[in-house]
This record gives structure tokens, sequence and C-alpha cells, in this order.
């Protein structure tokens, strides 16, 4: 088996694992990634709630599920008359990948909703119910009312700019950043592989400005072991040096438990930079490794990795 097709199965089983727990919708099953702009654009209402709470419920014909009670906080699109919404949701279940709606006690959620048969449901299964702290509602919500003002411009060529500017301005901040990157650089993330339509080439467009934007944003960004590599593509060209290193502090700290899931992607990249016959020959094993789930080999070859590229990282 090449490389590629083991790089592309484990990732896929990766996936797989990493939503397994991950609850479905009762009135739409997850679906296909969605961007903001997409679901201001599709939703007919779009609110502000707080989780009151999620209650165990059964019926013979159903089984377990759970319902959440939603306190309507702010109405952000349509009307809502409703100040409280309810919806059903099953534990421990998937219709498709990626993740299923979920909901957590005593969490802000912004939901993305249209109606059908006077029931509430939202947009594209989980993409529809964002849960987030109160200062990332607050980058939300001026997101949503830009996008919503940008899409009323009649000329393309000013809404194509004016909408190239807002992915810029999403991508900056860490609370929206996969809203731009996935449509920046589409390429590199879900977003081509599921979309139905032609993309717009938004990355190509992009400015010496605004590209020099996102570096500081991809660099001033919090040590994540889940890096966005999306934007590191779209700003590494003339800033390797920089990024190499950033990102190799981010690869350090992956957690243990997502080793198998994660360090694909820095490996992937590092050996395209810093490849050697050594650095080949432990991406082999890692997938090997990876195949029997043995977590603590997973680790040694992982560590024997960044302790070979480091050195030429840091010099």
């Amino acid at each position: 088996m090449n490389t590629s097709l083991k790089r592309m199965k484990i990732k896929i089983a990766a996936i797989l694992t990493i939503f397994l727990g991950f609850t479905a919708s009762s009135s739409i099953a997850a679906s296909s990634p969605q961007t903001l702009r997409f679901l201001v654009d599709q939703s007919e209402f779009i609110v502000v709630g707080y989780v009151q709470k999620t209650v165990t419920g059964h019926t013979e014909k159903e089984g377990n599920f759970r319902i959440v009670k939603i306190t309507v906080k702010e109405r952000l699109q349509g009307k809502v008359d409703e100040d409280t919404l309810s919806f059903k949701f099953y534990n421990n279940s998937i219709n498709f990948v990626p993740a299923n709606v979920q909901y957590f006690d005593s969490t802000y959620v912004i939901l993305f909703l249209s109606n059908s048969s006077g029931k509430y449901y939202t947009r594209e299964g989980a993409f529809g119910v964002k849960t987030l702290a109160l200062d990332e509602i607050e980058v939300y919500k001026k997101r949503i009312k830009e996008i919503q003002v940008i899409q009323e411009i009649t000329d393309k060529n000013k809404m194509f700019s004016e909408t190239l500017e807002w992915l810029v301005k999403c991508a900056e901040n860490e609370a929206t950043r996969k809203e731009g990157t996935d449509e920046l650089n589409p390429k590199k993330s879900l977003t081509e592989l599921y979309s139905k339509d032609d993309l717009q080439d938004f990355k190509q467009a992009l400015s010496p400005e605004q590209k020099e934007r996102l570096k500081k944003a991809l660099l001033s960004s919090k040590i994540s072991h889940n890096a966005d590599f999306a934007l590191v593509d779209m700003v590494y060209k003339k800033n390797k040096k920089e990024i190499d290193k950033f990102l190799l502090i981010n690869f350090k700290n992956i957690p243990e438990e997502y080793l198998f899931a994660y360090a694909p992607d820095y490996m992937d990249h590092f050996l395209k930079k810093h490849g050697s016959k050594k650095a080949h020959a432990l991406e082999d094993e890692f997938y090997k490794v990876s195949y029997k789930g043995d977590t603590k080999k997973i680790k040694d070859v992982v560590s024997q990795f960044i302790n070979l590229i480091e050195p030429e990282i840091a010099g």
C-alpha cells in the first residue's frame, strides 16, 4: 500500500473515531460542512440562545433520546416568536460524518434554523449549531451582520471584493477562523470535497496587505494541537522559517491520545520541507503502528520524528 493511500485511510479512521460519540438531530441528519456565509444565506432564522438543560426521553418506537430546551436571547435573522425552543436529539449515533448535533447544559449557542410544517430544525446538522463562549458570540454577531449587508450587494465585482475582505476578517479571529479559511482555501479543507457548487477563487485574489494580516493572525494564535493548515498554506511561501517554528511548537503539544489523528498533517507538512529517508521511514512506521492502535509506539515514533527535524527547523 503506498503512503498516500495509507494516509487517506488513517485520516478517515481518525475522523470516524473523533466523531463517534457525537449526537444526531432527530429532524435532520448531520450534513456536509457548510461555512458561515452559506448558513446565513440559507437559514430562515438565526438566534442566540442559552441551553437551559437537556433531559432524557424514551419511547418504545424511538428508544432513548434527549430533549434540549433553549431560551431565545437574541434574534439575528427572521422572526421567531417563541421565547423557548425545544429539539430532540440522540446520543451515541452517527448518521454521517461530519459530526451530528449535540447540546451541552448551561451553554450559549447560535442556531441557524429553518421551519418545516411548523417545526424548527437546524440547517446542515451540527453546522447549524455553534456552541460558543460569550466573547465568541459577539464576534459571530458582527460577522453575521456584515455578511447580511454584503449579500444585498447587486454588483458582482463589489460583492466579491467585499466578501473577500469579510473572509479575511473571519480568518483573523480564532473564533471564526475556519469560517474564513474554509472558503479562502477550500482545497485544504473539507469544503471542496463536499461542495456542489463552483467555488470562487478567493485565495488568488488576496492582496499583499491581506496576506500580511493573515500571517500575523496565524503567528499570534494560541498554541493548539489542531493548526489550521489552510491558513498555513496561504502564507507559508514567504514566511517559511517563522511558520515552521510555530508549527513545531504546536506539533509538540498534541495530546498523546490524539497523535494518530493530528500528527499526519504535521508530518506531511514537514516531510515536504525537511524530508529525508529517515523521516520518510518514520512516517511509514507511524502508519504501521497506528493501524495497530499502539499508543505507546505511536508516541515513540512521533518523538523520533520531531527529534530528527527539530535541529534543521531551529537552525
